[in-house]
């Protein structure tokens, strides 16, 4: 018989008659299969923005939220943000205007390295899309790279209501839309958004999956007095970026992009209008979990 975990945990897991250890689930996120223990996804970071203390409006800049350094850029005249305990942390863009807000945060500051680890973001959304007709409103959550003077994104998890011509998507209806961003050029590159659902558009809990620098996926699901299971969330797809390799000796056009620098990734919240009726465009936030593996 063997032990595992601290002293006086009491973790015991049994052998089978051939000496291996009894596959099965080990206290704290520890799998073991084939006699090899591994370990699970573990949470870095969690916070409640709704039990925070309020702060009526932010300005562009920098602000510390639950000790951690945020970033706002976007807010003018016609958007605005804040922290309350019915809201938590939020975005405003008005109604009838061409207007955003963007709040990005590192993710080394809230224990998660890309590149060293996989990594779970789970977000707790209430988000209000503006409706109308000509216009494109939307809301995004993303890991993001600033790279030179345009960023890359991946994933890119998107819930957009549109009745622009050539978008490809239904009028007036929330869509969920999985997307990337390569120095500037949007994946998949085709106006209609492939990809895009339509279904169970109330789900609340959005969740991106970091795997490595160009390949991430994108899941939703719904809160019910906490966080759900990850098996019972719905895929809403991958992304992944096929960048060829530099060619030796190439130059122009013959030298691929580089991939982002997975070590300056950072959390990604967009809200975004661009016209609609009265009804303002807003990305709330009520929760926030941070799991590495």
């Amino acid at each position: 018989m063997s032990y595992v975990g601290n002293p006086g945990s009491n973790k015991i897991i049994t052998t089978d008659a051939g000496g291996k250890l009894t596959p099965g689930t080990v206290g704290n996120g520890l799998s073991l299969s084939g006699g090899q223990l591994t370990g699970g996804w573990q949470t870095t970071y969690e916070v409640d923005f709704t039990t925070l203390t309020p702060v009526a409006s932010y300005s562009n800049g920098t602000a510390t939220i639950d000790g951690k350094t945020w970033t706002l850029v976007g807010i003018s005249a016609n958007s605005s943000s804040s922290l309350s305990a019915t809201d938590g942390l939020s975005i405003v863009a008005n109604a009838g205007t061409n207007s955003y807000g963007q709040w990005r945060v590192p993710l080394s500051s809230m224990g998660a390295l890309p590149g060293r680890d996989q990594v779970l973001l789970w977000g707790r959304f209430q988000p209000t899309i503006s409706g109308g007709s000509s216009f494109t409103s939307n809301v995004d959550f993303a890991f993001a790279n600033p790279v030179g003077t345009s960023d890359t994104w991946c994933p890119w998890l998107r819930l957009i209501r549109s009745t622009t011509a050539g978008e490809g998507l239904i009028s007036d209806v929330n869509n969920f839309v999985p997307l990337a961003i390569l120095q500037g050029q949007i994946y998949p590159t085709s106006t209609r958004y492939q990809g895009r659902t339509t279904s169970n558009t109330n789900h609340d809990v959005w969740v991106l999956k970091y795997v490595t620098s160009n390949l991430g996926e994108l899941w939703t699901g719904l809160w019910s007095n906490g966080w759900p299971d990850f098996s019972s969330l719905q895929m809403r797809g991958f992304i992944m970026f096929n960048i060829p390799v530099v060619n030796p000796g190439g130059s122009g056009s013959n030298i691929s992009l580089p991939l982002p620098d997975p070590n300056q990734t950072e959390l990604l919240l967009v809200a975004e209008s661009s016209g609609g009726t009265s009804i303002n465009t807003v990305l709330r936030l009520l929760n926030l979990r941070v799991q590495v593996k």
